[in-house]
């Protein structure tokens, strides 16, 4: 990638924060002021990439080398593009995201030049893992948006395996008894998905409340896949540290 191109990023990194980049169409809208009618290909292939949800992986995975390799190969059966444009996406998004570079045909490396110890054991975990070990749906929740039902992704397909994600949530009255959620999966790396073209996965996700709680509490919700492709819910209050029970039931239990 131009070096140019590059401190346009980071300088939209800096004065904007990581959401300038996450956000696909937050990106499109700004990126031909910073660039002022320049590195148009550049700019090309990069929309083309978070379009793909590439920085998302990138941005949450904890297997470095897996999710560079598998976003890479993306890019190139899935997008259509150049292996060597897709290489060099990808390593530009782990620089400018994470700090994290790559030496030659080496392996990823901290922009200071030298293998910090957790990557140097993302290194001896990815030697022991196959390529495919990437999530084979997305998982989402039911949400409205602009009047239509639709399923908001929050683990992406292609994202390495293990995922995690969080998000907060809030009572909507005091001392609610529980919450209920409806958790769908799905083929699309979007982030908001037609509830027609999703799958829900349980009957009822149900998160017990602690008792007392206001509406001003904090609820942490994780969504997990692990290693061998199990999703999860978990939940968390945050007010009082407790992990609270979380309840599914499944179709035809």
């Amino acid at each position: 990638m131009e070096q140019g191109f590059m401190e346009i990023l980071q300088q939209m990194i800096k004065e904007r924060g990581k959401d300038v980049i996450l956000d696909a169409s937050k990106c499109k809208s700004l990126l031909a002021d910073y660039t002022k009618g320049e590195y148009k290909k550049e700019s090309k292939f990069l929309l083309k990439a978070l379009e793909a949800k590439v920085q998302k992986a990138v941005n949450s995975t904890q297997e470095i080398e897996v999710c560079r390799k598998q976003q890479i190969r993306l890019l190139n059966e899935e997008e259509g593009i150049d292996e060597k444009i897709a290489i060099d996406l990808v390593d530009t998004l782990f620089f400018i995201l994470r700090g994290v570079e790559k030496k030659g045909s080496g392996e990823a490396t901290t922009s200071s030049g030298t293998s910090s110890p957790k990557q140097q054991q993302q290194a001896v975990e990815t030697k022991q893992m196959e390529l495919g070990e990437v999530c084979t749906k997305s998982y989402g929740m039911y949400t409205i948006k602009d009047g239509e039902e639709v399923v908001n992704n929050q683990i992406f397909k292609n994202s390495a395996k293990p995922a995690h994600r969080e998000i907060i949530a809030k009572p909507f009255m005091k001392n609610q008894p529980s919450m209920e959620f409806r958790i769908f999966e799905n083929n699309s790396i979007e982030e908001d998905v037609p509830i027609e073209k999703c799958v829900e996965l349980y009957e009822a996700c149900i998160i017990e409340l602690t008792p007392g709680l206001s509406v001003n509490d904090q609820i942490k919700i994780n969504f997990d896949v692990n290693k061998a492709g199990l999703f999860t819910v978990s939940a968390v209050d945050l007010t009082n540290n407790l992990p609270l029970p979380v309840n599914v039931k499944i179709y035809g239990t």
